[in-house]
């Protein structure tokens, strides 16, 4: 993931469990990375 973030300015990674997916993609729960 943070290879992919540093790959290109302005991408960002979300890590979070499938059964939360609603919840990381509102950015309630997960870890972002972004560089």
């Amino acid at each position: 993931a943070i290879k992919f973030a540093r790959s290109r300015k302005g991408r960002t990674c979300i890590i979070g469990a499938l059964d939360k997916a609603a919840e990381t993609m509102a950015g309630l729960s997960g870890t972002r990375i972004h560089e």
